[in-house]
C-alpha cells in the first residue's frame, strides 16, 4: 500500500482519532452509505478515506464539524490539490467520493447548497494525436441525424455543419462570416451580417463493444445476443405502445378543451408562462450558454408563449375538475409501488429514495401526477374513438 501511495494510484492514508466530531460524522455517513446506498465494503472504505481528508481540514464549532460555510470553491480547491499527485482513474474516484459526501450533507441538512452537482469533474485528457479524418459518407449520416424540425435540431445541424466544413481540430478556433436571414424572429437581426468566433472545445468517440453473447452477459441477466434482442423487442412495444395510448390521451383531452371553453385565472397563465421561460433559461445554461447575457424582450416572449400556456392551464384544470367529481385519488399501495418503481430504475434503497422525496415535497408531486394519470385513463375508457 505504501508504494501505491507513493504512485498516486490510492490516497494516502489519514490517521484516525477516535471520539472526534469527524469519526462521528463519518461513522454516520458510513451506516448511510451502507443501510440506504446498499454500498459495498470497499467502496464505503474508499468513500470514508475521502471525506475524512476534506472533513479534517474543517474548523470545529464546539462538538461539530463547521459545515456551513463549506463552499464549492473549496472543495473544488481541495480537489485541485490533491489531484496533482494521483493518477487518472484515482482522480475520479475522489471527485465521486466527494460528490458522494456532499449529497449526504445536503440530504441531512448540513450543508445549505447542493454542491455536488457543481463539483467539476477531473482532467483527465489522453495524450494529444492527430484525429482520423470522418469519411464523407459518415459526415452526411451526422448531419442528417439532426432533427431540423426542432430549434435544437437546427442549432446541431449549424455548429456539425461549420465544424466539417472547417475542419476544426480540439482546441481550435476560426473566424467566420456569418448573414442572419430576411425573415430571422428577430427584426434588428435580419439580414445583418457580422463575425462569429467558432471554438471547438472537445472532439469525443464512442467506441462499441462487439455486439455477441459476452456482450449480452455484459449488460444483464443474459446468456445469449438472442435473449438480449427478445428483451429489447419487448420494450420497444411496449414503449410504443405508451407512446400510443399518450397520443390518444392528448386527442381526448384536446377535444375535450375544445368543448369547455372558459376563462382561466390571469395568475394561472402567468406562472406557466414564467416556468416555461425559465425552463428555457435553464436549458440554455445546460448548454454553458449565460443567459443574463442575452437581449431577452419578455413582452415580445410572454405574447408568443400566452396561447400554449392558457391552454396547458385549462387542460390542468379541466382533469382537476374531472378527478374531483370523480373522486379519484392514487391508494397508498398505489403510490407505494410507484416509488418503488423509482427505487429500482435509480438503483437506490426504496426507504431512502422516499425519505428524499418526503423531505423534498416531491412525494406529493408524485401522488398528483398518478392522479392525473389515473383521470386521463378514464377519460379514454370512456371516450368514443373512431378509426
Amino acid at each position: 500500500m505504501d508504494y501505491l501511495r507513493g504512485v498516486g494510484a490510492v490516497l494516502a492514508e489519514t490517521p484516525r482519532v477516535t471520539g472526534t466530531p469527524v469519526e462521528e460524522l463519518l461513522g454516520r455517513y458510513g451506516r448511510y452509505l451502507a443501510e440506504e446506498r446498499g454500498l459495498a465494503t470497499t467502496t464505503i472504505s474508499h468513500y470514508d478515506q475521502a471525506a475524512r481528508q476534506l472533513l479534517l481540514q474543517r474548523p470545529m464549532t464546539g462538538d461539530q464539524v463547521e459545515l456551513t460555510g463549506l463552499s464549492l470553491a473549496e472543495v473544488t480547491a481541495f480537489v485541485a490539490r490533491e489531484t496533482q499527485r494521483l493518477s487518472s482513474g484515482s482522480a475520479r474516484n475522489l471527485v465521486s467520493a466527494l460528490r458522494a459526501l456532499l449529497r449526504y450533507l445536503h440530504l441531512e441538512g448540513l450543508i445549505t447548497q447542493p454542491l455536488a452537482s457543481g463539483l467539476p469533474s477531473a482532467a483527465c485528457w489522453s495524450g494529444s494525436t492527430l484525429p482520423r479524418a470522418l469519411p464523407p459518407g459518415q459526415a452526411a449520416r451526422l448531419l442528417d441525424s439532426c432533427d431540423r424540425r426542432r430549434a435544437v435540431g437546427r442549432r446541431d445541424y449549424a455548429i456539425l455543419t461549420l465544424l466539417v466544413r472547417l475542419g476544426l481540430r480540439a482546441g481550435e478556433d476560426r473566424q467566420v462570416a456569418v448573414r442572419f436571414a430576411d425573415d430571422h424572429r428577430r427584426e434588428d437581426l435580419r439580414g445583418r451580417g457580422g463575425q462569429a468566433s467558432v471554438k471547438l472545445i472537445e472532439v469525443k468517440e464512442k467506441t462499441l463493444p462487439p455486439l455477441d453473447d459476452d456482450f449480452a452477459k455484459s449488460v444483464g441477466e443474459f446468456e445469449t445476443l438472442a435473449a438480449l434482442r427478445e428483451e429489447v423487442l419487448k420494450q420497444l412495444a411496449a414503449r410504443r405502445e405508451h407512446d400510443e395510448q399518450r397520443a390518444l390521451q392528448e386527442k381526448v383531452v384536446d377535444a375535450l378543451v375544445a368543448k369547455h371553453e372558459f376563462t382561466v385565472p390571469e395568475a394561472l397563465v402567468m406562472r406557466q408562462i414564467a416556468h416555461r421561460v425559465e425552463h428555457a433559461r435553464e436549458s440554455m445554461r445546460r448548454q454553458g450558454i449565460d443567459p443574463e447575457q442575452l437581449p431577452w424582450d419578455y413582452q415580445k416572449l410572454i405574447a408568443e408563449l400566452r396561447p400554449g400556456a392558457e391552454t396547458a392551464v385549462r387542460r390542468a384544470l379541466l382533469i382537476e375538475a374531472i378527478a374531483d367529481r370523480e373522486a379519484i385519488a392514487p391508494s397508498e399501495s398505489e403510490v407505494d409501488a410507484e416509488v418503488e418503481r423509482l427505487a429500482q430504475a435509480s438503483q437506490r434503497p426504496t426507504p431512502a429514495v422516499r425519505r428524499m422525496m418526503e423531505k423534498s415535497g416531491d412525494l406529493e408531486g408524485l401522488r398528483q401526477g398518478l392522479r392525473d394519470r389515473m383521470t386521463l385513463e378514464l377519460l379514454v375508457a370512456n371516450a368514443k374513438v373512431k378509426a
